[in-house]
């Protein structure tokens, strides 16, 4: 199928590297547009007592 640019996405990686199967690059996808939204909704995790 063919997508117009503005619907693509790049993921960059080097020449030498193997190919990300598709669950990893979904993970990186996911993650870095949770980043651009500056982590909204993430909850921060109260440390744990020591023992």
């Amino acid at each position: 199928a063919q997508f117009p640019d503005e619907q693509r996405l790049r993921l960059p990686m080097l020449p030498s590297q193997r190919s990300l199967n598709l669950s990893n690059a979904v993970a990186v996808t996911v993650f870095e547009a949770w980043r651009q939204q500056g982590f909204a909704g993430a909850a921060l995790a109260e440390p744990k007592p020591a023992p």
